[in-house]
């Protein structure tokens, strides 16, 4: 009779919960939402079991997907982009006329002698060589360009909504900088939501495991940047932000644009596979519809929270929910307000997300599981040896 007390009591420690209180049931458990630790050696051994299990079944799907986004997203076909890419000053020039003709009168034009200053009417020089005509036209070669120094610093682009109310922050180096953090905090948020069920656990709620939630993130992610480069390789837009303006623009500051020095270095094919400079610069040109921050930034609430939904207590779950929601709204802010797109190209990123999302769930609705479980896509506490 003693037996079985002493394996009991030899179970008791500090991580395990149900351990902890021996005396206690699932429905208590599953009432009180008890958090579960499985911070045990063996515990940690049968959950890489599984997680090993999982990546057996979609490590070249997942190897796939990640080359995609670290390489082909991000490198290759934004090198392409902005190959194709060309300012609006670019586009303006085209349609300047090389040369300007005017009427001229007695007080519309002059000959100037720049040693003396002295000057005389340019028609009445000209009526003898003319036989005395009156009607007279003046033509002078024109440089072509666009006069960008006109613009007093304010970028060159296209009538946008945002740009046309939101405040100005693109010579502001701190929103700038914080347009990046805040898309890194997004991202550390949303994998330590798929790694917290790999130690902790809470009773009456699943237990996803880590690999499954990534590989749902970054299949979602795939299809997200698939579309995405169709977009922007489809019809090259001239950039709102600083870089993407000519080199003949000065910002307030003082600072010029660059595109056709950053251009570049996409100009062979070698450059397209091979060059990231403006990858490691971040001064890339052609990729604006649809957003790649926002989509991604989307794309990430929306897994987390699903998963949240299936993991967490209501009130953790309500704290990340809102957490999640309020770093993606902070994310919309910087990218609009330091010009880096134009709002349509936030608008497109937002409902394209959402719907690749959401066709996701519907077309592949089940994770993938361990060999040793079912095929309910997700894995509950009772269901792990623990």
């Amino acid at each position: 009779a003693s037996a079985p007390h002493t394996a009991t009591m030899q179970s008791i420690n500090l991580f395990d919960t149900d351990a902890r209180n021996p005396l206690s049931t699932e429905a208590d458990d599953a009432a009180t939402g008890a958090i579960r630790w499985h911070c045990q050696r063996h515990q940690t051994k049968a959950r890489l079991r599984e997680e090993c299990s999982i990546c057996r079944q979609v490590w070249c799907r997942l190897t796939l997907y990640l080359v995609m986004m670290f390489y082909g997203a991000s490198v290759l076909f934004r090198n392409i982009a902005f190959y194709r890419y060309r300012g609006l000053d670019w586009y303006s020039d085209q349609v300047i006329p090389t040369e300007a003709t005017a009427p001229l009168n007695e007080t519309g034009a002059y000959i100037t002698n720049i040693s003396n200053g002295d000057r005389v009417p340019l028609i009445s020089a000209l009526r003898d060589e003319f036989n005395g005509g009156q009607n007279l036209n003046v033509t002078l070669p024109f440089e072509g360009e666009s006069n960008l120094t006109s613009l007093d610093g304010r970028i060159f682009n296209l009538k946008d909504f945002a740009q046309d109310y939101f405040v100005d922050l693109s010579n502001s180096a701190f929103v700038r900088d914080m347009n990046e953090i805040v898309a890194g905090i997004l991202q550390v948020l949303t994998f330590a939501i798929f790694f917290a069920p790999f130690f902790v656990s809470f009773a009456g709620k699943a237990r996803p495991n880590t690999l499954a939630m990534l590989f749902r993130h970054q299949q979602t992610l795939f299809t997200a940047n698939i579309l995405r480069t169709l977009s922007y390789l489809s019809t090259s837009i001239p950039g709102a932000a600083q870089h993407c303006q000519s080199v003949r623009w000065t910002s307030p500051k003082g600072q010029p644009g660059g595109w056709e020095e950053n251009r570049q270095h996409t100009l062979t094919a070698k450059d397209w596979f091979l060059d990231t400079y403006n990858f490691f610069n971040n001064c890339n040109c052609g990729d604006l519809i649809f957003s790649g921050h926002i989509a991604t930034a989307l794309t990430n609430v929306l897994v987390a929270q699903y998963y949240v939904g299936l993991a967490a207590p209501k009130r953790l779950g309500r704290l990340l929910i809102f957490t999640l929601w309020a770093t993606f709204v902070l994310q919309v802010f910087c990218v609009l307000t330091t010009r880096n797109h134009y709002t349509v190209d936030v608008v497109v990123g937002i409902y394209t997300a959402f719907l690749n999302f959401v066709a996701h769930l519907y077309f592949v609705p089940k994770d993938p599981v361990p060999k040793s479980v079912g095929d309910d896509g997700l894995i509950s506490p009772v269901q792990l040896p623990i």
